[in-house]
């Protein structure tokens, strides 16, 4: 069948499995735009190496998908944070110590008026001389007392946070930006599964180097996603379509020309009743070999032609001339019946009943001669006459007792040697008068002739 004859609409839905898929056929520009959703993925199946580098963009990353247990200890370095997004909710109660504070930082501009309270100071005793070094620890602070004013712009560098301080939940919506991770930051481990959709890939993201190999299955490709125009020519051999998937339905109409067929391949079985007509064979292709009638056959036609070699025929009789109904003899459809050889250039040899004389006639290609029946009148064998010479005479001329008919039916035995017939060879003969060319006949000599008359 042509190369363009299987269409989408000639494919039974889901015939085409995996296993009919010639490995690597399906790249990426063989699969539509937006066709692998999230459940077309098996679990785990985009790893940090199935990603292309930078590909995990913001956008990529579904609202609220980057946990505490997502991000690598010590990923968010001080540099990596927006200037004035670390409010004061965004900080577990009791998290800013005093060693998260840098000396001399909280000035009192940093206080929340009335926060230092006479209860949290020993009487007299805090003076600003009086206050030793990192003196104000966390649980000297009342709880929310230093609010985001409170801190000084970019405070809060990292070794002033304690580790696994700053959680999911301290961090603003929308705030870790793609450009605040480092590099290579988001493994994936970091990413919860089932995180990564469709709407989270950047568009022609995943592509050939991207899949596992094998990760294509039939379940994982959109149902109609594969239609023509999308397989690569003379790409779904045999052996990758399903035993007995291909029905009549599945064809192109017109499509199965002979080169397509097996040798061999059409049965008896396969052809449906009166469909083999006169039409349909060609003028050498009924050969004998191929031909077996079986009951009556009817030929039409004037001339039946058979072109084999030798024509064996196990019947005890061939009739020829059937008399057709209301006909009597063959004299009323042609003078002669019987077999005739064509010659080519030369007059047609041929045997013939002549009805009208009741006689068997042949041709030999010089006309039509009876055919003497042993046992008829004036047909008769003649075997061994002899002829001698008595006394001392010697002649060259002797009779026969009858005149051969034809005349070149005669065998003349000199001596036991026979004799050719005929002007230069040894003799000749007319009616009965035989003449001697290459010997003469005495008494001494025998000849014998055959003949019929």
């Amino acid at each position: 069948m042509a190369v363009t004859t299987i269409n989408t609409s000639q494919i039974r839905d889901s015939a085409i499995t995996a296993a009919k898929i010639a490995d690597s056929t399906i790249t990426a520009k063989k699969i539509l735009n937006g066709t692998i959703t999230g459940d077309k993925l098996t679990s785990s199946a985009i790893t940090a190496t199935q990603l292309a580098d930078s590909s995990v963009i913001t956008k990529k990353l579904a609202d609220s998908a980057v946990t505490a247990k997502k991000i690598t200890d010590s990923t968010i370095t001080n540099k990596k944070l927006a200037d004035s997004n670390i409010a004061g909710k965004k900080l577990l109660n009791g998290a800013v110590i005093t060693i998260k504070i840098l000396d001399s930082n909280v000035t009192a501009a940093k206080l929340e008026d009335s926060a230092v309270t006479a209860k949290k100071m020993a009487d007299s005793a805090v003076t600003a001389k009086k206050m030793a070094d990192s003196a104000v620890t966390a649980k000297k602070i009342t709880d929310s007392t230093i609010s985001t004013r409170k801190l000084a712009d970019s405070a809060i560098i990292g070794k002033k946070i304690t580790t696994s301080t700053i959680t999911g939940n301290k961090i603003a919506d929308s705030t870790l930006a793609g450009k605040k991770l480092l590099n290579g930051a988001v493994i994936t481990i970091k990413i919860a599964d089932s995180n990564v959709t469709s709407a989270k890939l950047e568009d022609s993201a995943v592509t050939t180097q991207k899949l596992a190999d094998s990760a294509v299955t039939a379940k994982k490709i959109t149902d109609s996603t594969i239609t023509a125009k999308k397989i690569a020519r003379t790409t779904i051999t045999g052996n990758k379509i399903v035993a007995s998937t291909i029905d009549s339905t599945k064809l192109q109409d017109s499509n199965i020309v002979g080169k397509k067929l097996l040798n061999s391949s059409i049965t008896a079985k396969k052809l449906a009743d009166s469909a083999v007509t006169s039409r349909k064979v060609s003028g050498s292709g009924l050969t004998l070999a191929k031909l077996r009638v079986i009951g009556n056959s009817v030929f039409l036609g004037t001339t039946t032609f058979i072109g084999a070699t030798n024509l064996v025929v196990t019947d005890p009789i061939i009739e020829v001339g059937h008399y057709p109904t209301g006909v009597t003899g063959v004299s009323a459809i042609a003078p002669y019946s019987g077999m005739e050889v064509d010659r080519g250039s030369g007059t047609n040899a041929a045997i013939f009943w002549e009805e009208a004389t009741n006689k068997w006639m042949v041709n030999d290609g010089t006309g039509l001669k009876e055919i003497q029946l042993v046992g008829g009148a004036g047909f008769t064998f003649v075997d061994g006459e002899p002829k001698t010479v008595a006394g001392a005479s010697k002649i060259t001329t002797f009779q026969l007792a009858n005149v051969p008919n034809p005349l070149g039916s005669l065998k003349l035995y000199f001596n036991g040697q026979r004799w050719r017939s005929g002007a230069g060879n040894d003799y000749t003969v007319a009616n009965s008068t035989v003449t001697m060319l290459a010997a003469t006949l005495t008494s001494a000599d025998v000849i014998l002739s055959d003949y019929r008359y």
